[in-house]
């Protein structure tokens, strides 16, 4: 999603890959409604306060630019790979089919 704002990009890629994560406990906890983090994925072009960001990226045990910088690292891929030598390059990785 290239037009979302980082911090709610950031937002969507960590509760993705953590699906026990639910936005109205995180909301809560971070002393927002429990709808906040909901609006923000109804709205990911719109980006949220300062103050908000800071507060759940705290409840997250995160700062605001390790939310950020969840967007912008991939996430793990699951297909098992296999080291190999030889004239592909030692050391390279191949998916496994």
């Amino acid at each position: 999603m290239k037009d979302a704002d980082p911090f709610v990009q950031g937002l969507m890629e960590i509760f993705g890959r953590d699906p026990s994560l639910k936005p109205a406990s995180v909301s809560k906890r971070a002393g927002l409604s429990d709808s906040a983090i909901r609006k923000m994925f109804e709205k990911p072009a719109s980006s949220p306060k300062i103050s908000s960001a800071t507060r759940i990226a705290q409840a997250l045990g995160m700062t605001v630019e390790d939310v950020i910088s969840a967007a912008e690292v991939p996430a793990p891929s699951h297909r098992p790979t296999v080291a190999i030598a030889g004239t592909v390059g030692a050391g390279a990785r191949v998916p496994l089919f």
